[in-house]
């Protein structure tokens, strides 16, 4: 079976058997950050426990994604000693600010080519592990990188070919499979 192809430039360009995504601009809303201590055990999203999960951003941002590669960013905050073995990043729309993703570009099926525009009507917390753990032995700036492999998001649930992004907006025939495949492909590492 064959993978999808990540060319990195200034665009992200996709590429599976005839399919090919040409992604222009990736934006991501990112409403709160929150490290877990690895002894803690217990950090839920809903009751974020000020006593043992670390706030690293509480306003939203909407950042420009990088094109080149799996999509990445990096944030420092600081953050007490302690060993980190979890994050919890509330990804969705925040008022002014636009969707929770927004990604721009050309769709093109067997030479046939269209402009798209896809909304990710995502509105959640994710919560990812963080391998290695983030040791931080002293007080200090926290440093963690967000990862996006924009190259899987718009993969065929048997991953042979491309879906038409424009079909995975809110409503649409691949709505839940993107948001699922995009939900996958998130990694967090310090």
């Amino acid at each position: 079976m064959s993978e999808p192809i990540l060319l990195p430039g200034d665009s992200a360009i996709v590429a599976l058997g005839g399919d090919t995504i040409i992604v222009r601009r990736a934006r991501l809303t990112m409403k709160s950050v929150v490290l877990v201590p690895a002894a803690s055990g217990e950090c839920e999203p809903e009751e974020e426990d000020e006593a043992q999960c670390v706030e690293l951003r509480r306003d939203p941002v909407t950042m420009d994604l990088p094109l080149a590669g799996s999509a990445a960013t990096v944030f420092t905050a600081r953050a007490p000693a302690d060993s980190y073995a979890e994050t919890h990043i509330g990804i969705g729309p925040d008022a002014g600010r636009g969707p929770a993703i927004q990604l721009e570009g050309v769709w093109s099926r067997t030479g046939v080519k269209r402009g798209f525009v896809y909304v990710a009507a995502l509105d959640e917390i994710e919560e990812l592990e963080l391998a290695p753990a983030l040791l931080l032995p002293a007080q200090g700036a926290a440093q963690l990188t967000l990862r996006l492999d924009l190259a899987t998001w718009f993969l065929t649930a048997n991953r042979a070919a491309l879906v038409d992004p424009g079909s995975a907006n809110p409503g649409g025939p691949n709505e839940i499979l993107v948001r699922d495949n995009i939900r996958m492909s998130i990694r967090a590492s310090p």
